[in-house]
């Protein structure tokens, strides 16, 4: 019978067979195990974004956002409202507005961010309207960036003072875009009086210049030489190639060491900074150019930048060759003769260029070769001694100094493109085609290599090749009537006379004074003895 006795033969459900009963789970274990998925596929898509892997980081914040909905009306039905997580919830559209711009999709990522900014309930939502600002201005959108920057602008306190001169500068910067120099200004010397740093210091000098004020741009550039950043003093200049105090090159430092890697690009953007600004303003801010370049001069040297003063000094006497002032040109590039030999062989450099463009062989090749002497691995120094050789019928020695050029920089097309002159002028026509092909692939538009190819197929006899790549020329510069003769002429020796005429008629259009072109025209309708026509081409 019944026995209520501990260990007695009551009854046992698992033993019977009958069903066991456990216990259930309670809603705040649901609530514990989404907000853990969720978190972990936060870390996912993180970690995806960090390697690149955008799209996989997308998925993975989609799937996040959805799953943190889950977790909001689990929440709900539960009652458990001390449980949400706005943070959470937070970073989650963060990273999902931050993952739709980092793929591309600009529209749904604004709109994530609209989303966050409009919740009151992120007190620090509205900082985000500066990645909204990013995106417009990506987008080139550079009015709708400004008025986000100027939102966000203003709800950070005064006490966050990096992050509101970064903010600023991307202001002054929107209005440069927009080509509102002045408001451009305003931002920069905001930030020249809050936090000065040398790329607001040259953005400023730019709006100097584009305002055209010479005296604010010798007041910018006074600013900006005025800077020091880490690792750059008054005494290295920024040149290439200089020593320090114990003789060593100052660019050679310990690999793996991240201070002198971070110093050395440091400096190297001063350099830069200071060359480009200098080169831009010294032609216009003095009454002449001369003056111009020799205050710009004076300063940097008084400010112990002798080796950007020198760079200024190429960049003078280049500006004399653009305007064809020859004679300063040449004055001031010979002054380098007796100075730093490296310095003495980009000027060689340039010199010899000059002389054999203004067919003075002779001084050409005398530069030409100084240049390659201080400097054998000086790739334009090469091309210009090889083109002095060209000309004098040494192919071989020319040959030799093209190919040391294309060994020093690969992507010289000027190099390759003499290579292949020279040997169409041997009679190598394979392999002047070889070098014409491989300079199209690195030029693909260039009408000269298009030119030639077409040219070295019809000397072989390939017209139907010839007429390929003629076509090719045409396509780009559908008005030149040397080209345009030139396809009519293909066509006309292979057999084609409706396309000859078309393209002899296009050439006449464009130059009626091309004698072959018009006895063609008129020796073509005599064929087809339509004489009416055929007069009038030869009365010309």
């Amino acid at each position: 019978g019944y026995s209520s006795r501990l260990g007695g033969s009551g009854f046992d459900a698992v033993s019977a067979g009958g069903p066991t009963l456990f216990p259930l789970h309670k809603p705040q274990d649901t609530t514990a195990d989404l907000e853990k998925k969720v978190h972990s596929l936060l870390e996912e898509s993180a970690t995806a974004s960090a390697q690149g892997k955008y799209q996989l980081a997308l998925d993975r914040a989609k799937e996040a956002a959805k799953r943190e909905y889950q977790l909001g009306k689990q929440q709900d039905t539960s009652g458990s409202t001390d449980q949400i997580g706005m943070d959470l919830r937070f970073s989650v559209f963060f990273n999902l507005a931050h993952q739709y711009h980092l793929c591309g999709f600009t529209s749904e990522a604004l709109a994530t961010f609209e989303q966050i900014v409009k919740n009151r309930q992120y007190t620090l939502s509205g900082r985000l309207r500066v990645n909204m600002g990013n995106i417009y201005f990506e987008q080139k959108r550079y009015g709708q960036a400004v008025k986000m920057y100027r939102m966000a602008l203003d709800q950070i306190p005064q006490s966050y003072k990096y992050m509101r001169v970064g903010i600023m500068r991307n202001i002054g910067i929107s209005h440069l875009r927009l080509r509102q120099f002045q408001d451009a200004i305003e931002s920069f010397e905001a930030i020249m009086r809050e936090e000065p740093d040398l790329s607001t210091a040259f953005n400023l000098v730019l709006c100097y210049y584009a305002t055209g004020n010479k005296s604010q741009m010798k007041h910018g550039f006074s600013i900006l030489l005025g800077m020091r950043d880490t690792g750059t003093s008054r005494a290295d200049g920024g040149g290439d190639g200089e020593t320090s105090e114990e003789g060593e090159p100052q660019e050679s430092f310990v690999q793996g060491d991240a201070l002198r890697e971070t110093m050395a690009e440091r400096k190297r953007t001063t350099t830069h900074f200071l060359t480009q600004a200098a080169k831009l303003m010294a032609p216009i801010v003095e009454r002449d150019p001369v003056s111009g370049f020799d205050y710009v001069t004076e300063l940097l040297k008084s400010e112990g930048y002798p080796s950007i003063a020198n760079e200024l000094e190429i960049a003078k006497a280049m500006y004399f060759l653009k305007k064809r002032n020859y004679v300063q040109a040449v004055e001031t590039l010979r002054a380098f003769e007796k100075r730093d030999q490296a310095l003495a062989a980009r000027a060689a450099t340039n010199l010899s260029f000059y002389y054999f463009v203004d067919n003075d062989f002779r001084n050409a090749e005398k530069y030409a070769s100084l240049a390659v002497k201080a400097d054998h691995y000086n790739a334009k120094a090469l091309i210009n001694k090889g083109n002095c050789l060209f000309l004098r019928k040494e192919y071989e020695k020319a040959k030799e100094l093209y190919q040391e050029a294309i060994n020093v920089e690969a992507d010289f097309v000027e190099a390759q493109y003499n290579l292949g002159l020279l040997s169409c002028e041997r009679g190598d026509l394979k392999a002047g085609l070889e070098c014409f092909q491989k300079l199209q692939s690195v030029v693909p538009n260039s009408t000269d290599v298009l030119y030639h190819i077409s040219s070295i197929y019809d000397k072989i006899g390939n017209l139907r090749m010839a007429t390929k790549w003629m076509e090719l020329l045409v396509a780009r510069v559908p008005s030149d009537p040397v080209a345009l003769a030139y396809l009519g002429d293909l066509y006309s020796r292979d057999g084609d006379e409706t396309q000859a005429l078309h393209y002899n008629l296009e050439s006449y259009r464009y130059y009626p004074v091309n004698i072959d072109v018009i006895s063609w025209l008129g020796a073509y309708w005599v064929k087809l003895e339509y004489f009416e026509k055929a007069i009038p081409f030869f009365e010309r």
